[in-house]
């Protein structure tokens, strides 16, 4: 134990973790998702969408019961009679006779099925724009509104594979769990009120986050094993049948250094999810109303999160076996960068592979729950490496 113990510090080197730290910054504000919420890409782009949801979990509870779906109108009468206020303030509208919501919605889709306006038309319709795209108040109130809407068309909302859909799978070498998809049709009564752009949030940072992790994993393990060459660490522990058996301790050293900076890099994510606010809807019903994850129905947005993580976890440590194998070959800084660089790289592909999207099972070009079978076909490889490298270590000499 003693031994792990002083491997593990040298790979928690200060230096590499200072380096990784400033890495993570950046790389969080560049790639993540969460560090651009509530704006930013998730799905509508609109900075009002997801965090009014979370109001409505807070009030409502995580899921509204079809019966109770009044609510729905009483709150979207407040949003357009606040709306109306705002109209009432415009003088172009209301000298157009536009004075409330409903005019004001009905004017909207008049011109959207026009094709020739006129100026004084144009006028009109430049104003609604603008009070939809660019007026801070009244987008966000159009937002809301159409989300409640979103909300109310999602009622008994019936689950499964449609018709179109089968057509368009007919071609396909169908699996059984897509058969069984086909008839697999299920009336809520409930309505869930899990926004689109959570999914889309999460899968973007899970998938970047196996891409960090890996390149995380790459920077402890290759710089470490080439200062224990350079220092002739190596060959003295190769030349005796007890130093041999070190070799051992200090891949499990690694490993336990890797889920160490992994679990930190994870209780970051989830600090800043929290922060943000999005914990609200950890509890909701994990189902999306355009991509239905028919394995995940029932369960909550929290569970089916938590099991993202435990599989990108699971995937980037299996990759430590390979880095470290990577790493006993390096002899010097510049051969491990050139041997890590096509490694990480052919990782991240794969983790973007798998992870961009977690069991959905409805595009016709991904073979249903795939991460499965790729995961652990990936753990297979490399145990083999491990177990060929250590069967080496034990046979060979000086």
């Amino acid at each position: 134990m003693r031994i792990f113990w002083k491997e593990c510090k040298k790979i928690l080197d200060v230096r590499i973790l200072l380096i990784l730290t400033v890495f993570t910054f950046f790389y969080y504000q560049t790639f993540m998702q969460i560090t651009s919420y509530p704006c930013g890409g998730q799905c509508t782009d609109s900075q009002y969408d997801i965090p009014f949801c979370g109001e409505l979990v807070k009030e409502w509870g995580p899921a509204l019961a079809v019966s109770d779906l009044s609510k729905i109108d009483r709150k979207q009468k407040e949003l357009e009679e606040e709306y109306t206020k705002i109209i009432a303030d415009n003088k172009i509208l209301t000298k157009a006779g536009i004075r409330d919501y409903a005019a004001f919605k009905q004017k909207d889709e008049e011109f959207f099925d026009k094709d020739e306006l006129t100026e004084e038309e144009k006028k009109i319709r430049k104003e609604i724009t603008r009070l939809v795209f660019d007026d801070k108040a009244g987008t966000k109130l159009c937002m809301e509104i159409q989300v409640l809407n979103q909300i109310k068309d999602n009622k008994g909302m019936t689950y499964g594979v449609s018709e179109k859909d089968v057509q368009n799978y007919e071609s396909e070498d169908m699996t059984e769990i897509v058969k069984k998809a086909r008839s697999n049709i299920i009336t809520r009564d409930y309505v869930s009120l899990l926004p689109q752009g959570m999914f889309f949030i999460l899968q973007r940072d899970m998938t970047a986050m196996a891409m960090l992790l890996l390149i995380c994993f790459a920077v402890l393990l290759i710089p470490y094993q080439v200062r224990e060459r350079l220092r002739f660490v190596q060959p003295l522990y190769v030349s005796t049948a007890v130093g041999r058996k070190i070799f051992s301790k200090q891949f499990w050293s690694a490993v336990g250094s890797c889920v160490l900076v992994g679990m930190v890099q994870f209780g970051v994510y989830l600090f800043i999810f929290v922060e943000k606010g999005l914990a609200v809807f950890w509890k909701c019903p994990c189902w999306d109303s355009v991509v239905n994850l028919l394995w995940c129905d029932g369960i909550s947005f929290g569970t089916y999160m938590f099991l993202y993580m435990v599989l990108v976890f699971i995937f980037t440590l299996a990759a430590v076996a390979i880095f470290y194998l990577a790493a006993r070959v390096a002899t010097n800084y510049i051969s491990g960068i050139a041997i890590a660089t096509p490694l990480c790289g052919g990782s991240c592909v794969l983790s973007y592979l798998l992870f961009h999207g977690l069991f959905l099972i409805r595009n016709t070009d991904r073979m249903p729950f795939k991460e499965i079978p790729w995961i652990g076909g990936w753990l297979i490889i490399a145990g083999v490496i491990l177990w060929w490298r250590f069967w080496r270590d034990r046979r060979r000499d000086i």
